[in-house]
């Protein structure tokens, strides 16, 4: 099996695959060349903790967003908006306001201070 694109791979594909390693019909290493998806990819989804194998197929890969996905745009529409007004942000000055959004919304974060 050559290189697969990960943007081009088939969620039915990944479903099956992941299936039938849950389902004990076949390897990881086997199920992977004959649904053509990436060799550990449905060994690390056919764990159980994924609910299904659709959802597990649709997960992405890298760690979560700290913020989410609502205070995420909320930051880029702020930062937006500054650069409209002609008010240049520095990376430090964008890592300093997810800081304070993650502090006043009672998130965990890893961000230094």
């Amino acid at each position: 099996m050559g290189k697969v694109d990960q943007g081009m791979r088939s969620t039915s594909k990944m479903t099956k695959a992941i299936d039938t390693v849950r389902k004990k019909n076949m390897g990881w290493k086997k199920a992977s060349k004959q649904f053509n998806v990436p060799k550990t990819t449905p060994m690390r989804l056919s764990n159980m903790k994924y609910v299904t194998p659709e959802e597990a197929a649709k997960t992405k890969r890298g760690r979560p967003t700290v913020l989410g996905k609502d205070l995420e745009e909320k930051l880029v529409h702020c930062s937006h908006a500054m650069e409209a007004y002609f008010f240049g942000l520095t990376c430090n000055d964008l890592r300093r306001i997810a800081v304070q959004l993650a502090e006043r919304n009672n998130i965990e974060h890893p961000f230094k201070d």
